[in-house]
């Protein structure tokens, strides 16, 4: 009797301790699916929000304030140049620092984009990271097409429109032309959607559209 009580008291201890493991990992990968939701949620925020930051970034339309802000860093950095450069380039210039002075603006919003890359890989994979990659380098483009923009003259309308095109949202030119950061933009943002989606509970409405 002795026995057989030592085996009952073993086997409802092994039975403890198992329940016990499968506790543990039922409480595990729910806290898990609660950092997945998370994760996947604050992706699609951060990529709608780089989205507006780009818009904002590549409209068209500057103010007169915000001009003349950025020709007084101009003229702050280099007086000289600014005195003798022709007047279309230095417009230019103008126009371009202003677009910089944009891209500051909103330089927290676009670096969440870098901040939630290494979840992004961890939750979902390479392909996640990919797209917020992909929006990421959008801004050294438009940067680029700044840089590029304060010194183009003309002469090559191929490269020029190439610049504007980079510069400034919804530009194109031509029967059947494409705006390449627009494409991008959206192709990204849509690619995240279409695999974090459907990861959302119902309740959730974070839909990043067209």
């Amino acid at each position: 009797m002795q026995a057989w009580a030592g085996f009952a008291q073993a086997g409802a201890v092994i039975y403890v301790a198992t329940k016990g493991v499968d506790a543990f990992r039922l409480w595990r990968r729910q806290k898990i699916g609660e950092r997945k939701l998370d994760t996947a949620e604050n992706i699609l925020d951060v990529a709608y929000r780089a989205r507006l930051a780009f818009s904002h970034i590549r409209n068209p339309m500057m103010q007169g304030g915000a001009l003349e802000v950025a020709r007084k860093s101009l003229v702050a950095d280099d007086p000289e140049w600014m005195a003798r450069v022709p007047e279309r380039l230095r417009q230019q210039a103008i126009y371009g620092r202003a677009v910089f002075d944009r891209i500051q603006l909103e330089a927290a919003s676009l670096a969440q984009l870098i901040a939630l890359m290494p979840k992004a890989r961890a939750y979902f994979g390479a392909e996640v990271e990919k797209q917020l990659k992909i929006l990421w380098r959008q801004r050294a483009a438009v940067w680029a097409a700044a840089e590029a923009y304060t010194r183009d003259t003309g002469s090559d309308p191929a490269f020029s429109e190439l610049i504007r095109r980079n510069l400034w949202e919804g530009y194109v030119t031509g029967t059947g032309s494409v705006n390449e950061i627009d494409v991008a933009i959206a192709d990204a943002c849509g690619r995240l959607e279409s695999v974090l989606g459907p990861i959302l509970s119902e309740t959730v409405d974070l839909v990043i559209k067209p």
